[in-house]
């Protein structure tokens, strides 16, 4: 790396050199890691580098370095130059600091990193996350950053979805019963659907899900670039889980509208039942886009399941002829009863869950059969060369096919770390 040092004093020497600086950068080319460019600079220099008369030589000047070291500069000088970052570079900034001149920065910051030593809890107390070292940083990025985003992006998708499925459910029903506005589902699984019945899993989703080890995200550090770039949430990702919801809610509802259509079922049967398609097909959806799969997640997925059965046999069972809870006339007495004894139930469901999960089921074993991501040719890859047993995913049966045709491994030759793996 060569570097770039900036000494002068004055306006005009700073800018002189700055000038100096941008022709030499200007002749290097293309940046490279071979052909990068270093700048350093001290307190005072910087005051004149941020000069209106300067700054946008310097502004140019820092997007040609891959690293700029400023000496000895004062709290003001260090939250200044973090607010040129956040205007003039278009990108979130990340500040670290031990001490309690570095407050200032960290608060100026996108995200602040505080550290905890002898200087103090000053940056501590200002920043948005606590470490105990500087060599957490890359934990705290390459692992927790890459997990954070990726679960934010799929969870939001997700909740997307399952809302606008249960949504759609009730709008196919509207265009049955003429526009009416009358909803089949019972207002007591109205209220609790989303709070009991689904909740608990969407939430642990958000919080366990990983597509890639820690060993990975550290061996190849490219993979960042997913939540730096916003790789996961973009544009056609909410609309394919739109279109995934359209189809999956008009599945639900016609496969029960035409079971039930020409038999004595009543309004809230029918509502029973569709309600019990939702959950299970929502169930069954998210275990299709679990990668990492924990006992805490397992269990959620099947207690939520069971409660549903279990909540609507007693309050089907409690309910009386005269019940004033929900404001309504015909009160559902054992309707939950009378529907799960009647085989014609049970293969709704069947039935549905596999027509419903066919499209995701079928696109995701496409696409990472003929494009897999970086993360799971590299996950599989770990797996490979490590002989782990793999686990069942949508597309694992089609992955070793793959991976066993790209990777073959000498024995004799093998690495003992996952660090060693290539990029």
């Amino acid at each position: 790396m060569d570097l770039l040092n900036i000494g002068a004093n004055g306006v005009r020497s700073v800018s002189d050199l700055l000038d100096e600086h941008l022709i030499r950068v200007g002749r290097a080319g293309e940046i490279t890691e071979e052909a990068a460019f270093g700048l350093v600079l001290n307190a005072s220099c910087l005051d004149y580098c941020l000069d209106p008369h300067n700054e946008e030589r310097f502004v140019r000047l820092l997007k040609s370095c891959r690293s700029v070291l400023c000496c000895r500069a004062t709290p003001i000088q260090k939250a200044s130059l973090v607010k040129l970052a956040k205007t003039r570079l278009n990108g979130k900034v990340l500040a670290i600091g031990d001490g309690a001149n570095d407050v200032s920065m960290i608060q100026c910051s996108d995200v602040g990193v505080g550290l905890s030593g002898q200087e103090g809890m000053q940056a501590v107390m200002a920043s948005d996350f606590a470490m105990a070292r500087f060599r957490f940083l890359a934990n705290l990025l390459l692992i927790h950053g890459h997990w954070c985003y990726q679960r934010l992006a799929q969870t939001i998708l997700y909740f997307f979805y399952k809302n606008a499925m249960f949504v759609f459910t009730i709008f196919w029903y509207q265009i049955f019963n003429g526009f009416s506005s009358q909803v089949p589902i019972d207002p007591i699984y109205l209220m609790v659907y989303n709070l009991l019945f689904t909740s608990v899993p969407a939430l642990l989703y958000g919080c366990l899900e990983q597509d890639a080890s820690a060993d990975i995200l550290l061996d190849v550090p490219q993979f960042y670039d997913q939540g730096r770039l916003g790789k996961k949430y973009r544009w056609y990702s909410f609309w394919l889980n739109m279109l995934d919801a359209i189809w999956q809610s008009a599945v639900v509802y016609w496969i029960c509208h035409f079971t039930y259509i020409n038999t004595d079922c009543d309004m809230w049967t029918f509502g029973v039942v569709m309600c019990a398609q939702l959950l299970l097909v929502n169930t069954f959806h998210l275990a299709l886009l679990l990668q990492y799969w924990t006992w805490p997640m397992f269990l959620s997925m099947f207690l939520s399941v069971v409660s549903f059965f279990v909540c609507a046999l007693l309050y089907n069972g409690f309910v009386t002829a005269d019940w004033t809870l929900t404001n309504v006339k015909d009160t559902p007495v054992s309707i939950a009863q009378l529907a799960m004894i009647d085989p014609i139930f049970w293969l709704v469901l069947l039935l549905s869950i596999v027509l419903c999960l066919i499209p995701r089921f079928t696109l995701m074993t496409i696409v990472n059969s003929i494009r897999p991501s970086r993360v799971l040719k590299r996950r599989q890859l770990a797996n490979a060369i490590d002989n782990k047993p793999r686990p069942f995913t949508a597309f694992s049966c089609c992955m070793r096919v793959l991976c066993n045709d790209e990777v073959h491994v000498n024995k004799s030759e093998e690495m003992t770390g996952s660090r060693h793996l290539p990029a």
